[in-house]
């Protein structure tokens, strides 16, 4: 459009003004409703498959090691099982230890705000 038609056209009432904005936030809901459902189907169709077929593999190889296993535990006298507890009570310890961080961070972050340089409106 041109500026002379611009100014010639009637300003619109705030109904008007109002459906809108409402079909614009409509079309906006649309949008996102399809891009969910656009995820949901690549999720489901693409990568739950290989997911599920990565666990098929690494139980067959999880099977087929446990000889092995067995045989090197028995020949050093070992159980690996205290060791993969030992690692699976660090990797507990190690996020606890992480979480407290990053709880301050989150809360430190929502009771800021950034003044724009253009306009003066506080945003986060």
């Amino acid at each position: 459009m041109s500026r002379a038609s611009v100014s010639s056209a009637r300003p619109l009432s705030l109904t008007e003004e109002l459906e809108k904005l409402e079909q614009s936030i409509t079309l906006t809901l649309q949008e996102i409703d399809h891009n969910f459902s656009r995820a949901h189907r690549i999720v489901t169709t693409s990568i739950l498959p290989v997911v599920e077929q990565y666990a098929n593999h690494s139980n067959a190889v999880w099977e087929g090691s446990k000889f092995w296993k067995q045989f090197f535990e028995a020949s050093a006298n070992v159980s690996l099982l205290q060791v993969e507890q030992q690692e699976e009570e660090e990797d507990i310890s190690y996020a606890q230890s992480h979480e407290e961080p990053s709880q301050y961070t989150a809360s430190h972050i929502d009771d800021e705000t950034i003044q724009t340089e253009d306009d003066g409106a506080s945003c986060l």
